[in-house]
C-alpha cells in the first residue's frame, strides 16, 4: 500500500481550519449608551476592533440597530483596514440589511460574507451606511461609552480610538466620543490540530526516506 496518499491527506490535516462557528466578538453584552442615527446617505459611522492571536475567517456581523422612520431602510456593511487611527481601504463587502419603517429598539440586522480572511493581531473598521435618503426621522446604530468586549471575546476594542463618522461618504473621518458601536462578529479562527500537525511531519520524514532508498 502506496504511503504517499496517508502523507497528503495529513499535510491538508495540519492546514485545516476549526471550522465551527463562534462568536469571535460581541459589544452586545454592553449598555445601550446612545442611539446615532443616519441622517443621509453621506452620514457613514464606524466602529474598529483588534483580531486575537490567529489568523480567522468571519461569516456574519450583526448591529444593533433601529428605525425611527415611517419608511423602511436598507444597509450597507463593508470592513476597511485600520490607516492611521481611522478606516483606510474596503476589504470586504457584506451584503446588505434592511429594516422596516418605525422599528424602535434594538434590533440586530445581519450582514453576511462568504467569508473574509483577517490577519491575526490587526485592527480593522467595521463601517455602516444608509441607502436611502430619509422621510420623516431617522435610523439609529446604538453606541455604548466603554471599552469593554463581552466575555468570550478572541478580538478586542481599541481604546486608543474613539468610534468615527463621516458626513462625505467616507472621504473623511471625524472623532465621535468614546466606545464602541453594538455588534458581534462571527466566524473561525485557523488552529491546526496538534495531532494532525505532528503526523504531518512523521509522514513527511517517512516519505524522504523512502525516495532516498
Amino acid at each position: 500500500m502506496s504511503i504517499r496518499p496517508l502523507v497528503l491527506a495529513a499535510i491538508v490535516g495540519l492546514f485545516t481550519a476549526n471550522a465551527s462557528a463562534a462568536v469571535l466578538f460581541s459589544t452586545l453584552g454592553q449598555a445601550q449608551d446612545e442611539a446615532r442615527t443616519f441622517s443621509d446617505t453621506d452620514n457613514w459611522w464606524s466602529s474598529d476592533f483588534t483580531t486575537g492571536s490567529q489568523a480567522s475567517t468571519i461569516t456574519s456581523i450583526r448591529a444593533a440597530m433601529g428605525n425611527f422612520d415611517t419608511v423602511a431602510h436598507n444597509f450597507d456593511l463593508y470592513l476597511y483596514a485600520d490607516a492611521a487611527g481611522e478606516p483606510g481601504s474596503v476589504i470586504a463587502t457584506f451584503s446588505s440589511a434592511s429594516i422596516t419603517a418605525a422599528t424602535t429598539g434594538s434590533n440586530n440586522l445581519v450582514f453576511n460574507h462568504a467569508g473574509a480572511s483577517l490577519d491575526a493581531n490587526t485592527t480593522y473598521w467595521v463601517v455602516v451606511k444608509m441607502q436611502e435618503a430619509i422621510a420623516t426621522d431617522s435610523p439609529y446604530w446604538w453606541l455604548n461609552y466603554t471599552d469593554d468586549a463581552d466575555a468570550g471575546s478572541s478580538f478586542t476594542t481599541v481604546a486608543a480610538t474613539a468610534p468615527k463618522f463621516s458626513t462625505d461618504a467616507g472621504s473623511s473621518w471625524s472623532d465621535y466620543g468614546s466606545g464602541n458601536f453594538r455588534m458581534d462578529i462571527n466566524g473561525f479562527t485557523v488552529v491546526p490540530e496538534p495531532s494532525r500537525a505532528v503526523l504531518a511531519i512523521a509522514g513527511l520524514f517517512v516519505l524522504g526516506f523512502r525516495r532516498r532508498r
